[in-house]
Formats: structure tokens, sequence, C-alpha cells
């Protein structure tokens, strides 16, 4: 008896239509529901993913263990744990389509730290460069931005499935003054040049770590990764300030966000080694105790491989 063999084209096709179905079916279900409903939903899908993907799983564990080997067995699973609830509360805030009012969410969202000067290099037009890291309630800061008057430019490569991309785009843009934008790779620098010199506070997250391309090496804990350049070079290029932004969690899921202080440049004249010196500064001087103080929430740790750190090999 012959046996048909399916084409991996139609595995594939099949696969794509049925994860399109899920997302989009998942949406239309949740989207009117309240936040708290939504996140219990998300929660128990955060929980079936995180039990039947090992692989997944696994990463986060070993990430964890990377940044700090100090921690038990015990431990790190429970930072894996957190982290895969963060997620689900960032899935949940961002699947609803409720337009919230000023007086709601200055009541759900807690800013300090450096508001004003950010408000005046605003006002007077100075070229300003807000950097984050994704921390958190990554979904639901974005609601700083119509409290404070703010025109934030935010620039992201589209990935694939290009659907999947346009859905979280489309359901980022319930805040006014704030524009997501699909650019091009190799296009991101040039675009957000244009919107700094339109008035735009240009929004870059600085925690993506990659295995190869341009990048900087840069230690979090005891591990080691390559983390982009973008923020810096556009700072240096367009003699912009960088100012850092912290997003966090407060004990009643309060979303806290605080602005620090801007971010001094070292300038040698040497562009190259000025974007090396100052990203690795960003990084591991700046970023890395908040990313050590919230690596429980931080999402970047489900989807990169970090690397030991070459002095621990020793």
């Amino acid at each position: 008896m012959k046996i048909l063999k399916i084409p991996g084209w139609f595995i594939k096709l099949f696969a794509g239509w049925l994860f399109f179905l899920f997302v989009w079916g998942t949406y239309r279900i949740l989207r009117r529901r309240s936040l708290n409903i939504r996140f219990k939903a998300t929660l128990i899908l955060a929980f079936l993913i995180y039990c039947l993907f090992k692989g997944k799983r696994e990463r986060i564990k070993r990430n964890v263990a990377l940044i700090r080997p100090d921690l038990t067995e015990q431990q790190i699973s429970q930072y894996a744990w957190r982290i895969v609830r963060t997620i689900a509360r960032s899935w949940a805030a961002m699947l609803g389509n409720e337009f919230a009012a000023l007086e709601e969410i200055s009541r759900k969202l807690k800013a300090e730290g450096e508001i004003e000067q950010i408000l005046s290099y605003h006002q007077t037009g100075k070229k300003t460069v807000a950097t984050m890291v994704h921390v958190g309630p990554v979904d639901e800061m974005a609601g700083i931005i119509p409290l404070f008057g703010l025109n934030v430019y935010v620039p992201a490569e589209a990935m694939k499935p290009k659907w999947f991309f346009n859905l979280m785009m489309r359901l980022r843009l319930r805040f006014e003054g704030i524009i997501y934008d699909s650019v091009e790779k190799g296009q991101t620098l040039l675009r957000a040049a244009q919107h700094l010199s339109d008035g735009h506070i240009v929004l870059l997250a600085v925690d993506l770590p990659r295995k190869s391309g341009n990048g900087v090496s840069c230690q979090i804990g005891k591990a080691r990764a390559i983390f982009p350049v973008g923020a810096v070079k556009l700072a240096l290029e367009q003699n912009a300030t960088i100012f850092p932004v912290f997003p966090s969690w407060e004990e009643d899921w309060t979303v806290k966000v605080r602005i620090g202080e801007p971010f001094v440049l070292i300038r040698t004249g040497d562009m190259a080694q000025d974007i090396e010196i100052n990203t690795r500064r960003l990084i591991e001087e700046i970023y890395a105790p908040h990313i050590l103080e919230n690596l429980d929430s931080w999402l970047r740790l489900p989807w990169n491989d970090l690397e030991q750190s070459p002095t621990d090999l020793m």
C-alpha cells in the first residue's frame, strides 16, 4: 500500500492558517473584556505554551542561570515562571482595544524622574532620543505619551508573518501622540533622523541581543550578548540627547516609568570608537542594574541565547 507524502509547503500553509485562526480568534474573544479577565485568559495560554514548548522553557532558565549563577534550581524556575506571567500581562494589555481616559491612565501609571527636563527638551525642539528595555509593563508604558502631551516616533522592522506584525502595530495605536512605523531593514536610523528633525522624540529599544551583525558585546550580570548600537549612533550623528527610560511594576500592578538623567555621550572624534564606548556604557552602567533588579520581567530572555562571560570561564 502506497502512503501519500504530504508536501512540505502544504504543512507550512496549514500551520500558518492555524496560527492565524488562533491569534485572530483569541483577539476577537478577549478584546472587549476587562484587563483582569484578559490577564487570566492569557495567563492560561502562557502556562500551556510554557509546558508544551520545552525549548523555550529551558532557554529562559539557561539565560537566567548565566546572568545569575548564584541562584538555585528552584529560584531559577521561579524567575522563569514570573517572566511568563509578565509576558501574559503584556499580552493582556495589548489585546484590549479600549481608549483609556487620561484620568484613568494617571491613576494606573506613575511617572517620576526627569519629567520636566524631557518635557522642556521636547517643547523647545531639542533633538531627543528616549531609550528603553523590555522590562515589565512595555505595552502599558505607552500611556505616558498622551499623559504628558508628547509626540513620539517608534520605528520597528517588520517581522514574519507580516499580518501578525501589522496586528501588533495596530493594537499599540490606542494612544494619541505616538507613531509606530514599519521600516525596511537598514532604514531605521534614516527614518528616525527625519522624525527627530520634525520635532518627535524617537523611542528605541536597546536590549535586543543578537548572535551576529552590527553591535557591541556587553555584559548583564555574568552573561554577555551583542547589543544594537542604533540609539547611540543616532544621537551622535544627529547631536541629540539620550534620555534613558526605566519601566517597572509596583506591587499592586501599577505601572511605574522613571525618566533618567540625560546620558552624557563621550565624543573623541573617532565615530566608530565613540559608538562602541557609549553603547557599552549605556548597557552596562545604565541599564544592567535595572535589568538585574527586574530580571523576573525581562521579556528578551525567551527569545535570545546569552553567552557566559569570558571572565567567568577562566
